[in-house]
């Protein structure tokens, strides 16, 4: 399979299913191999203090700035990229794509609450405990839920999802 010349994925998922997490392992994976490439976790692109509150107050800083940091890396011939973040709907992927201008495939990581619970209920702290509610009520809305090209069973050790992702996506041949 040809490596395309340039393309990103984003990882979706719920609060807690490894969206992050995958996403640098990846970029590790890519990394050993010298391929040119850029991991942007989107929840730190819109991550601001304006006063405003809400998913459209993110979407509103977040995708401004992607088009900008973006334009940077493909400046510097970074033809990958590797993008994490929660997404509502369908049209929100569209959002992204534009902000991008090139081409975007979608891998939503499916992972029980159960699991999500493991990795996050053990912090007692109170935000702690509000993110898993946040995951069950993300899980229970069906938040990107058919927005995906790949779909991902997220309880698999985080390497064999970065291999496996890496592999469909035609990044490591």
């Amino acid at each position: 399979m040809d490596k395309p010349l340039l393309e990103a994925v984003l990882i979706i998922g719920p609060y807690g299913s490894g969206k992050s997490t995958l996403a640098a392992e990846m970029s590790y994976l890519l990394a050993l191999r010298h391929e040119p490439h850029a991991l942007l976790d989107l929840d730190y692109l819109g991550w601001a203090g304006t006063g405003e509150h809400g998913r459209e107050a993110d979407l509103a800083m977040t995708l401004p700035n992607l088009t900008a940091v973006t334009a940077n890396y493909l400046a510097a011939g970074i033809r990958w990229y590797i993008l994490a973040w929660y997404i509502q709907d369908s049209s929100e992927v569209q959002a992204v794509q534009r902000a991008l201008g090139f081409p975007l495939r979608v891998a939503r990581l499916d992972v029980p609450l159960d699991v999500i619970g493991q990795r996050v209920g053990p912090d007692p702290t109170a935000e702690r405990q509000d993110n898993l509610r946040e995951a069950a009520r993300q899980i229970e809305s069906g938040g990107g839920v058919g927005s995906e090209d790949i779909l991902l069973p997220g309880d698999r050790p985080v390497r064999e999802l970065a291999e496996d992702l890496l592999t469909r996506l035609g990044w490591l041949c």
